[in-house]
């Protein structure tokens, strides 16, 4: 083993196709998605990359697969459908079906906006399918001692901007209401995977396990992992409250430049 391998392992592969995540992260999604999911078909991995995760449902006994990716030269599964779409303009509009389950491993940090994503995965579904997405994990230990020193997120620098275009950070909260928002229900939530070697998890395991005891089990793990339900989206979500309290009332129009010196009007603001 070459001695950058002790401290950084190289990315992972499933059958010969690449692993677009951190090595763990499949695996531990998967297990996510059979602890609340039966094998069915009608899957569709949005941003499939060599189709890795694919072929790991298809393991399982997932069927009727699909794949979307805007870099189709990756993909390896055979008899599987892709299609290039680029996940920040309304995919769903590609498909006149809905799916069992949607999975996007490692692509909402990616996006212009993460709650459209969230609106478009939510027309894939079926009444009673399931979304399962990962993302990089910012309340990993690491990612914390960055914030504390430099005030700035773990995976979300310049170097991750420039290189990776990783532009979207979301935590937990932040991740669980907008789903709900936009239709879909937190089940479970994980977190998973790591690059660091051999060497490297022996001399972190120290702190690892301080923050680990401190901060709960979101501070272990370079990968977040949500699986939701299809639901209702939640409208009261999209109007925060402190909105609420002046909805109704008489608010003062501003005039333009062209109507100075009139007295100023009064306008009902309707709710929404």
């Amino acid at each position: 083993m070459a001695a950058n391998h002790l401290w950084r392992s190289e990315m992972e592969c499933y059958k010969g196709m690449l692993v677009g995540c951190a090595p763990g992260t499949h695996d531990t999604a998967l297990d996510l998605i059979l602890k609340h999911v039966r094998p069915t078909d009608g899957v569709i991995d949005l941003g499939a990359r060599s189709g890795a995760m694919l072929a790991r449902l298809r393991d399982s006994g997932f069927t009727d697969l699909h794949a979307v990716d805007l870099d189709v030269s990756e993909f390896k599964l055979p008899g599987v459908p892709i299609r290039r779409i680029d996940l920040n303009n309304a995919f769903a509009d590609h498909y006149d079906r809905k799916f069992k389950l949607v999975c996007c491993t490692d692509v909402v940090e990616h996006l212009d906006s993460p709650r459209e994503f969230f609106k478009q995965a939510h027309r894939l579904l079926d009444d009673d399918g399931y979304l399962c997405v990962t993302l990089p994990n910012i309340a990993y230990w690491v990612g914390r001692m960055k914030f504390m020193l430099l005030g700035e997120l773990w995976g979300f620098g310049e170097t991750n901007y420039r290189e990776q275009r990783h532009i979207s950070p979301m935590t937990y909260d932040a991740m669980r209401l907008t789903m709900k928002e936009c239709g879909l229900n937190l089940v479970d939530a994980v977190t998973a995977g790591t690059f660091a070697g051999p060497l490297n998890k022996v001399a972190s395991a120290p702190l690892a396990t301080l923050f680990r005891l401190v901060g709960g089990p979101r501070a272990v793990g370079e990968t977040a992992m949500y699986l939701a339900a299809r639901s209702a989206p939640d409208s009261d979500l999209a109007r925060p409250l402190h909105y609420r309290s002046w909805e109704y009332e008489e608010l003062p129009v501003e005039m333009p430049p062209s109507n100075a010196g009139r007295p100023a009007t009064t306008q009902m603001v309707a709710g929404t």
